[in-house]
């Protein structure tokens, strides 16, 4: 009777793990992201919004997984944008603010602040 517990045990352990590798490495990388920005030290609070930040491999490992190219322009470069829902987004810098080439990686996760 123990044994057939311990293979119906292993039987489900199989199955969550062959779960966990299937996962969306959006969402994988998403993770990461969070919980670098919560190590790093890299939570803003601006109003009712909590913004957390990854940079380098981290961030390009997200941008790398996520669809679509809008280009971005603004008082420091241009950047390539790419979404993950309305929560988070990803960039890449390939100019500077005076037009020279540059490779920089940034994500952000935006969420509301908690009460």
């Amino acid at each position: 009777m123990r044994s057939l517990g311990l293979i119906a045990f292993l039987l489900s352990s199989s199955a969550a793990v062959a779960q966990l590798s299937l996962q969306d490495p959006s969402m994988s990388s998403y993770n990461k992201c969070l919980r670098e920005a919560i190590e790093d030290n890299e939570v803003k609070k601006a109003g009712d919004q909590v913004s957390y930040s990854c940079f380098g491999n981290t961030a390009r490992s997200w941008f790398e997984s996520l669809k679509g190219d809008k280009q971005v322009r603004d008082k420091n470069g241009l950047f390539v944008a790419r979404y993950y829902g309305e929560t988070g987004y990803c960039a890449h810098q390939i100019e500077d603010a005076v037009g020279k080439a540059i490779s920089a990686y940034i994500c952000e996760i935006v969420n509301n602040a908690p009460n």
